[in-house]
C-alpha cells in the first residue's frame, strides 16, 4: 500500500488511503459523461477524516466541497501515487501550473450589477453534479453559454431575501437549477452578456487552490501559470482514472469485455 500524505485546509482534515481494487472496478461502472459524480465517490473512497487540532469541525463529506477543494484533494493523492509525482505532468505543464499558493476557500464574493448588489459562492460538489445531469440528458444542450448560465445559476444571488437554493435531494435540487438557468436565458442577449462579465470578475477573486471554472466539456482547471506569449492559458481536469494503475484498469476493462 502506497503511504498518502494528510491533507489540512481551512475547511477539511483528511487522512488519504490508496483505492482498494474493488472501488476502482465500482469507479469504473459511472458513466463517462459524469466526471462530477466519479469525483464526488472517488473522494469518498479514499478519504478518512482527521480530528481538526481546533477541535473545530471539518467537512467529510465531497459533495459539499468547492470544486476547487475537490480538484485540490484529487491532485493531492495523485501526486503521492504517480511515478512522475509529486510535481506530475498534465499535458505539456505540470501540477504546480495549476496551483494557487497562499490560497483557501471563499465563502463569498460580493459584487454590483445595474446598482444590483450581488453575491457570488463558489461551485460545490453538489452543483456540479447538477449542472452535469442537466447538460447530458437533453434538459440543456451541453453548450459553452449554457453551461455558463448555469454556473451563474448555482453560484450567484442577491444579497438580500435571496437565500442560497436548499440542497435536499438530486432531482429537486435539479429541478430548482433548471428554473434558474431558464430565467438567465431568458434574458436580453446585451443584458447576460453585461451580467457575465460581472459574475466572472468576482468569481476569478473567488478563487482558491486552484482556478476552477466550466467550459462546454464541464468543470476544468485554469493555468495560474504565466502562459507562452501568444498561447492561450491550458485547461486540465484531475480525472480519478488518471491515479489508477494501467494494470487495474486493464485487469476491469477485461473482466468488462468477457462479461459484454
Amino acid at each position: 500500500m502506497k503511504s498518502i500524505r494528510p491533507v489540512h485546509l481551512k475547511r477539511i482534515s483528511v487522512d488519504l488511503r490508496e483505492l482498494q481494487t474493488g472501488q476502482v472496478q465500482d469507479l469504473c461502472k459511472i458513466p463517462a459523461q459524469y466526471d462530477q459524480r466519479t469525483v464526488t465517490e472517488f473522494l469518498r473512497s479514499i478519504i478518512r477524516p482527521v480530528q481538526r487540532k481546533t477541535g473545530a469541525p471539518a467537512l467529510d463529506d465531497p459533495l459539499y466541497w468547492s470544486v476547487n477543494e475537490r480538484m485540490f484533494v484529487t491532485a493531492c493523492y495523485m501526486s503521492d501515487v504517480l511515478d512522475d509525482g509529486p510535481n506530475f505532468a498534465l499535458g505539456d505543464l505540470q501540477l504546480t501550473d495549476y496551483l494557487l499558493e497562499d490560497t483557501d476557500y471563499t465563502s463569498q464574493v460580493e459584487f454590483e450589477f445595474e446598482g444590483e448588489q450581488l453575491i457570488y459562492s463558489p461551485l460545490h460538489g453538489y452543483q456540479a453534479e447538477a449542472l452535469e445531469v442537466l447538460m447530458t440528458t437533453e434538459r440543456f444542450e451541453g453548450s459553452f453559454l449554457n453551461w455558463s448560465a448555469g454556473y451563474m445559476a448555482a453560484c450567484m444571488r442577491g444579497m438580500t431575501d435571496d437565500a442560497p437554493e436548499p440542497y435536499r435531494d438530486p432531482n429537486q435540487y435539479q429541478d430548482l437549477l433548471a428554473e434558474r438557468i431558464e430565467k438567465l436565458l431568458s434574458m436580453p442577449e446585451s443584458r447576460f452578456a453585461q451580467l457575465f462579465g460581472a459574475f466572472t470578475e468576482a468569481a476569478e477573486r473567488g478563487q482558491h487552490l486552484v482556478h476552477a471554472t466550466v467550459t462546454q466539456f464541464g468543470v476544468v482547471a485554469v493555468q495560474v501559470s504565466d502562459p507562452v506569449s501568444g498561447v492561450a492559458r491550458a485547461m486540465a481536469r484531475f480525472r480519478p482514472r488518471s491515479a489508477i494503475s494501467r494494470g487495474t484498469l486493464s485487469l476491469v476493462a477485461f473482466a468488462d469485455g468477457a462479461q459484454g
